[in-house]
């Protein structure tokens, strides 16, 4: 049995094994992403990259690529990089807003991922953490831990004590999109991950104690 002090980490991989398509190469083939006009440099890149690679996209790594490409002393390159990333972000939200959207999953999708091994997973680990640390922007542990299983969490306070979202949610419309820190890029520092409003350092420090 599992010790006082025992955490879970979610990455993608539990929300794509539960039937939600949140890899970043969905998104790049959905109408949000694909209405872009592609004079837009940053789009017109990732869709290229996206045709080349056919199934796999890390939009994050792929930043960075992109920011080499790119004079990082010429103004307007930075602003127009800027411009594109922000846009990126409110469309990558809107995306996932609507493919993860809890009341959908319900009635669409949820039957089916009783067997599914996150699920499984999940129900064997159920009441054996003090603590869930997902990266993913949508609200799965939060809807699991209100409505599966034997103990059912109704009030949002309860849940909240329990799970942390490292990199923000589609709920708050606070998902955090960008690199580590890396002097390379001081002159993108918008992309910066720790540039975030809601970003917390505690969050990692409380993962590695």
């Amino acid at each position: 049995m599992m010790q006082k002090g025992t955490i879970i980490i979610l990455g993608n991989g539990f929300d794509l094994n539960l039937n939600l398509p949140t890899k970043y190469s969905d998104f790049i083939v959905s109408e949000e992403f694909t209405n872009i006009d592609r004079s837009r440099k940053l789009f017109s890149y990732l869709s290229n990259i996206s045709d080349e690679s056919k199934k796999w996209v890390d939009i994050e790594l792929e930043l960075k690529k992109y920011a080499d490409l790119l004079d990082s002393q010429n103004e307007q390159d930075i602003k127009e990089f800027k411009d594109d990333y922000n846009l990126l972000c409110r469309r990558l939200l809107l995306y996932l807003t609507r493919v993860a959207d809890i009341e959908g999953y319900k009635k669409k999708v949820f039957d089916r991922s009783r067997n599914k091994i996150s699920y499984e997973i999940w129900r064997a680990l159920e009441n054996k953490y003090d603590k869930i640390y997902s990266f993913n922007y949508t609200l799965m542990p939060k809807y699991l831990l209100q409505n599966s299983g034997h103990i059912k969490y109704k009030d949002d306070n309860e849940v909240e004590n329990i799970v942390q979202y490292v990199h923000g949610t589609i709920e708050d419309e606070n998902i955090i999109l960008g690199i580590e820190n890396d002097q390379k890029y001081e002159n993108f520092g918008f992309l910066y991950k720790t540039c975030k409003p809601n970003f917390s350092m505690n969050v990692t420090k409380d993962m590695l104690v």
